[in-house]
């Protein structure tokens, strides 16, 4: 089974999507810090990335999300600096 992944924060909820790759995920998380910020007022984003069970179109519920394995953790974080610092597209 392929791994999946998705934004959630218990304030924000879930983006919906089922990203097939970690780096769809930092987008989509940097959307939603984005539009927050957009808002004023201090509203900020409190998603954060986990892995998602399932397929694509299956509805993603917080109670069944995984927090991501430290490994992949650092590599996400990573991944998201350089994209929010526009080092990589």
């Amino acid at each position: 089974m392929t791994t999946h992944y998705t934004t959630y924060g218990s304030v924000r909820g879930t983006c919906g999507h089922h990203h097939r790759t970690l780096k769809g995920a930092c987008r989509c998380l940097i959307e939603d810090q984005t539009q927050c910020h957009a808002l004023g007022g201090g509203t900020y984003s409190d998603r954060g990335i986990y892995v998602t069970p399932g397929r694509p179109g299956d509805r993603i519920l917080a109670g069944g999300l995984e927090p991501l394995p430290p490994a992949t953790a650092d590599r996400a974080m990573d991944l998201c600096l350089d994209l929010a610092a526009g080092a990589i597209r």
